[in-house]
């Protein structure tokens, strides 16, 4: 084999074939479509381990929680009257304890 072909291979194996079946990128779309129970379970299992027997992972998880989560909704009246402003506040917050999803 001479240097031409060589290089002609080389060059070659570095361009599209579009004569075969392309690569399709696509991200994973659902983890109960994309992954298989066992591995899901497997994967949930090692993660529940880590968070109850590692200080460092379950530390690190309730930073992210904190950071990300917050203290929740919290109702601030914007108005001119100061007065409206803290007892509007204050009926959301007792509100706010009471209230469920069903709207009891």
């Amino acid at each position: 084999m001479n240097l031409g072909s060589w290089i002609g291979r080389i060059v070659r194996a570095g361009a599209a074939d579009f004569s075969q079946r392309q690569y399709i990128y696509a991200q994973p779309q659902d983890t109960k479509t994309d992954v298989t129970t066992q591995s899901r379970k497997q994967v949930l299992g090692l993660a529940r381990y880590w968070f109850y027997n590692s200080p460092v992972v379950r530390g690190a998880i309730d930073c992210m929680v904190r950071n990300s989560i917050g203290p929740g909704i919290k109702c601030q009246a914007r108005t001119a009257d100061e007065g409206w402003n803290r007892a509007t506040e204050q009926w959301f917050h007792d509100w706010s304890l009471a209230c469920d999803v069903r709207g009891l």
